[in-house]
């Protein structure tokens, strides 16, 4: 068995190996919380949606929460699945699993369901992550979760899971290398992005969805991004409002 973290082969190429006791945690429970961070991206997002349609497809339940909800640039992520995301009611589930959140602050109001968890699972590739776990898996190597998370479904798990879990992680992974342009895009990476496709994802449909498709709202806030900028002393700099921090999910010390 490999160590946690490192890669194994397959028929399709390599992929990480996750800790033999985070599936057994997770596959053991008959309901699991799961948990991405604020202002949550791509990966985020995808992370958790993967693994509550793995979950599901294996008859577990699953409950995710998203402070601030699903940005709407992900709705096709969740669109007709009928995912519990943000419950009034708090269930009770044994374990709790955080992807891509490197510290408890991060989980903003879900933080005391997490730190009342019976069971608590880290998942993330920030290799500065100090969330507390029974379980870490943590794997800086990684380009993205939703590249890890490859390893823990297998390709098995994936297809049985079917298409919107392949499109959830080939989201993730697009998203967090910017479309396989930045430094963390490796041979791996490219690897599982192949195996995703091989198994049905469609690279089209997404880039469509997140890079060819803008809503007037966006479109109108780049405007006035754009206007505002001044240049002073070889520095070009903007000023956006609070408003418009707040509509495109800007952080307020940006």
């Amino acid at each position: 068995m490999p160590k946690n973290g490192a890669k194994m082969s397959n028929a399709s190429g390599s992929t990480y190996c996750p800790p033999e006791e985070l599936k057994k945690t997770l596959l053991a429970a008959p309901c699991v919380t799961l948990f991405g961070h604020e202002r949550p991206d791509g990966d985020c997002v995808g992370a958790t949606v993967a693994v509550a349609l793995w979950l599901r497809s294996i008859g577990k339940k699953a409950v995710v929460y998203l402070p601030g909800g699903v940005p709407e640039r992900y709705f096709y992520l969740v669109g007709g699945l009928g995912l519990n995301i943000n419950p009034p009611q708090q269930p009770e589930c044994p374990v709790a699993c955080a992807f891509d959140t490197a510290s408890s602050e991060r989980l903003a109001d879900y933080r005391s369901i997490f730190d009342g968890s019976r069971i608590k699972c880290v998942v993330d590739h920030h290799p500065d992550n100090s969330m507390p776990g029974d379980v870490r898996w943590i794997v800086p190597e990684a380009s993205s979760v939703c590249e890890m998370l490859f390893g823990l479904m297998g390709e098995s798990g994936a297809r049985t899971a079917g298409e919107r879990l392949l499109l959830a992680l080939y989201t993730g992974i697009v998203t967090d290398t910017g479309r396989f342009s930045y430094g963390n895009t490796t041979a791996t990476t490219l690897e599982t992005a192949a195996s995703l496709v091989r198994l049905g994802a469609r690279p089209e449909q997404i880039t469509d969805v997140l890079y060819r498709s803008r809503r007037t709202e966006e479109l109108l806030i780049e405007g006035r991004f754009l206007s505002s900028l001044r240049l002073y002393d070889c520095l070009l700099y903007t000023s956006p409002s609070p408003r418009d921090r707040t509509r495109s999910r800007m952080p307020s010390s940006a």
